[in-house]
């Protein structure tokens, strides 16, 4: 449970009064077993969200409603390292140029166009699967996202030279981590999709498999930044892929 509350207050803005539990990165990083059920709750609430916005606007107006709440819920945390990776992988020439852009706490323009089509991307999937199978995806889809960050933290190193949370997530990792969060994701997936949901397991992870692949050629590893946007970018090609099989 303790474990779980860490992971919670690090990946949401929900706070448990009274409670003060350690936020350092080690203990961050030893919770990301948890990872998938604190997505399975944030799909639980946006799954209401979307079911009651849906009752009083267009799909499209819902769906932006839906995103908002997930982005504003999760303090727009994997955003951030997404707009940061965009722009450090396309605007620096060599290694160094992309981890010191991505170290910027300023946006650059291919970030700001890398959140617009990816917000975009969200919005209008959400809007157009069908109705029977948007609420599952929704449930499912912050699960997939953060499930990511575990596989790709067990099998990647660390990118930069000191310390950051990046590092304590590719180094504090361990496999029990992995298979706690992976088999609760496939047991999540299979559960309500059946077949289609083992079929989405495997290209997720290859997708994140040749994130890997890219980013140690780019940059030698991640960072927590790159780490961040694997989520989302899983997260959209989760909601295209349930976009084609519905």
């Amino acid at each position: 449970m303790k474990r779980f509350i860490i992971a919670l207050q690090f990946l949401t803005r929900l706070k448990i009064p009274y409670l003060r539990l350690s936020s350092d990165s080690v203990a961050i990083a030893q919770s990301t077993r948890y990872f998938t059920v604190v997505g399975l709750f944030l799909g639980l609430l946006i799954s209401v969200v979307y079911c009651i916005s849906q009752l009083y606007f267009p799909k499209i107006i819902a769906s932006l409603i839906t995103v908002f709440t997930l982005i504003y819920t999760c303090r727009a945390l994997h955003l951030d390292g997404f707009a940061d990776t965009i722009d450090g992988l396309y605007g620096g020439s060599s290694l160094e140029d992309k981890l010191e852009i991505m170290r910027d706490s300023h946006i650059g323009t291919m970030g700001v166009v890398g959140l617009i089509l990816l917000l975009l991307g969200k919005i209008l999937f959400i809007a157009n699967i069908s109705t029977n199978l948007v609420y599952t995806i929704l449930f499912l889809m912050p699960a997939v996202g953060r499930g990511s960050i575990v596989f790709l933290s067990y099998f990647s190193n660390y990118a930069r030279e000191g310390f950051g949370i990046g590092r304590a997530f590719t180094e504090c990792v361990e496999l029990r981590e992995l298979l706690i969060s992976q088999l609760i994701l496939l047991m999540a997936l299979v559960f309500t999709l059946k077949y289609q949901g083992l079929l989405f397991f495997i290209l997720i992870s290859l997708s994140s498999l040749f994130y890997l692949i890219y980013l140690k050629k780019e940059i030698g590893g991640q960072t927590g930044d790159t780490l961040g946007a694997l989520c989302e970018i899983n997260e959209l090609l989760f909601l295209g892929l349930a976009y084609l099989m519905s």
